[in-house]
Parts: C-alpha cells; structure tokens; sequence
C-alpha cells in the first residue's frame, strides 16, 4: 500500500524568517538582503518546477500534498503563496522535489566515497579518500589541489541522505560548504568544530564529516537528516573513517532504515530490491573499511592503506568499476574517478585520477604528486 503524505500547513511567519535569516547570514557570511534575495529565487523556480514534476512514486504523493497544503495555506491566510513559501520557507525535504528531481528517473542514491585517517603510518599521519560517482560526464581535473588550508580544523565529506526526512523546528538551510569552511577557519581544534556543527544541526545534513586537526584529534559526524546528529570525537589518536549514505551510531541507523523502509512501501518497493540491495552493499563497504583499518592499525603503512582503497575483491569492494549492485541496476553506475592521499606531516597530496582518453582505471592511472600543507601555521 503506498504511503499518503499529510504535509503541516504552511504559516505566515516572518519573524521566525528573521531570526533565522539573520544566523544563516553570520554562517555564511552573507548579507541577510542577499540570501533573501536568493530565497525569493528559489521560491519562484520551486514554483515554477512544480509543474514539471513527473508524477511517478513517490513524487506523485508529494507533490498533490504540496498542492493541497498551498491551496489551503493561501485560503486560510488570505497571502499569496510566493509570500507564505518564502516567509516559512517549507522544509527542504517536502520540496526536495521540486528542487532536485523535476525530471524525475529512478530515484536512486546509491552509496558514494569514502575517506580514512591514520594518525600514525610509515610516512607519518595519513588522510586518503575515494571520490565516487558515475564516469559517463567525468573529466580529469587539471588543476592541482590546494597547497596550503587556511585552518584549524581539516575536513572532507561523503554524501549521505535519504529520500525523505522528518523536519525539526525552526530550518532554515545552511550551504554546506561555506558552513564547513567557516567552522573549519574559526574553530580551536576537533572537539570545538563539533559543537559548533552540532549547533547547527538544525540546518544542515546530507553529508558525513570527518575532521582532524594538528594534535591528531579527529571526529566522525553521521548526518543523513537534518532531524538528527551522532558524533565519534577521537581526543586520543585513532584511526578513523566515514563511508556514503551509511550511520555508525545505533539509534541513529535504525532511524535512517525506518524512512528508508517507509519510502521503499510509498514507491511498492521491497528491501530485495535494488534498491535495498543497494543500503546492504553501503553497509557492507563500510565494515570492510572499517575492519581493514582496524588491521592496519597494527602496522600502519601507505602501501597498507593504498591496498585496501583499491581493493577488488567482491563483496564488498572499494575500488569502483562500474559493477552493478544486482542485475537490473539502472544506470549510471559508480566508477571511483579520483583518489586522494594527504601525507600530514610530509605537507604533501597524490592523487590518481580515472583517465577518460585512454580508459584507465584510476587504480592504474599514474600517481600526481604535489605539495599541501593541511593545517594553518
């Protein structure tokens, strides 16, 4: 039986709208009038998008809820829609819809990246990471990384997330990496960024974090809603690590499988299916990273981590290819395109990218080498 979204009216509520301007404005160091004006954008291609929807599950129940929910909001209150839309501005995730999906596929979020810490290796401490996505529009970056970060507080992120998501009170959306950055430049250490990013909470999510700073202290943030925050702060040097679309916390994981079985019964889907095949795989990956690192532990080394993050052996490998989940995944598939390696203390960054013109794996491309200093002076 599908499920039947029943969405909160819409109220007029320009002061709380204020408020909220005002704290995203000092996150994103952007004037209030600014991101206002980018809100009324948004208001109007969500408006406009709305049309455009493509009216398959589960999208169908959101997007006749949205209309209901407006046409009632507007009778009641007597204010135009573009007014109460941009005063409440409605909950991302009720209109995920109309921003990211107006042509609407198969909506899939399949697992992508994974980045690992190692306070201690043969060269010293060590951050890797694999960047994941389909290869069909990818092209090699030409440009080398960044040579020197202009902070306290390292960080890299993986996406996560869920198709849909309960709302807390009081949202309003935060852009990830200008928050990032900004926590990143003004926070003391590890533990000082994740209270700031716990803070914030509210208005921010789709992405799990790893952070590190000088004193080898790290953290791993798990946030696929905006409802919810778990954290793992290291004070002690530890390996660690973050995965895609994957919760390490208990309470947190069983929550995230709750909205997933819910979105699988709205689209008549079933756990068996890619899909769900597709969570299992993600959590799989997950554990094999985990247990490989807690073996290199023993005996950290560079080649010992390069091994594990272009491992091929199935289940449950890293290095991306392009192999379905299951058959009958549609496409695009996942490829890993890029990999990354920060050697800390060396002030140095290798990369290897998928090469296009030659249909060359990234785990056989040649290594990039260049020079990165990670923390400020």
């Amino acid at each position: 039986m599908k499920t039947t979204f029943h969405l909160p009216p819409l109220i007029d509520a320009e002061a709380s709208l204020r408020d909220r301007l005002e704290e995203a404005a000092r996150v994103r160091g952007k004037s209030a009038t600014s991101l206002l004006d980018d809100l009324d954008a948004f208001v109007e291609r969500s408006m406009r998008n709305l049309a455009l929807v493509d009216r398959k599950p589960p999208l169908d129940g959101y997007a006749r809820a949205f209309e209901a929910t407006l046409a009632q909001s507007v009778n009641a209150s007597g204010k135009s829609a573009r007014v109460l839309l941009r005063s409440f501005f409605f909950p991302y995730w009720q209109i995920f819809h109309l921003r990211l999906y107006p042509r609407y596929a198969p909506m899939t979020l399949p697992e992508k990246c994974r980045t690992a810490y190692l306070p201690e290796s043969d060269v010293g401490a060590l951050a890797a990471a694999n960047k994941d996505d389909p290869l069909k529009h990818f092209r090699p970056d030409r440009r080398p990384p960044p040579a020197k970060f202009e902070n306290r507080v390292w960080y890299d992120g993986t996406g996560s997330g869920l198709h849909f998501d309960e709302e807390p009170a009081g949202f309003f959306p935060v852009d990830y990496g200008t928050m990032m950055d900004a926590v990143a430049r003004t926070a003391c250490d590890v533990p000082d960024a994740v209270e700031m990013l716990e803070h914030l909470s509210p208005h921010w999510a789709r992405a799990n974090v790893l952070l590190i700073d000088r004193e080898k202290r790290s953290a791993r943030i798990d946030k696929c809603s905006f409802h919810r925050f778990a954290a793992r702060v290291n004070t002690r040097p530890r390996a660690e690590h973050i995965s895609g679309m994957v919760c390490f916390d208990p309470d947190y994981k069983a929550y995230q499988r709750s909205l997933r079985e819910a979105y699988l019964e709205s689209v008549e889907g079933a756990w068996d299916g890619y899909e769900g095949a597709a969570f299992d795989a993600n959590d799989l990956k997950d554990r094999v990273l985990d247990e490989g690192l807690r073996k290199l532990e023993k005996y950290p080394t560079y080649d010992g981590l390069l091994n594990l993050l272009t491992s091929h052996g199935k289940p449950g490998h890293l290095c991306k290819h392009g192999d379905p989940v299951q058959p009958g995944e549609p496409v695009p598939r996942e490829y890993t395109l890029a990999r990354m390696f920060w050697l800390i203390d060396q002030k140095e960054c290798h990369r290897w990218q998928w090469d296009t013109e030659k249909n060359l794996p990234t785990c056989q491309a040649p290594r990039e080498t260049y020079p990165c200093e990670m923390f400020a002076t």
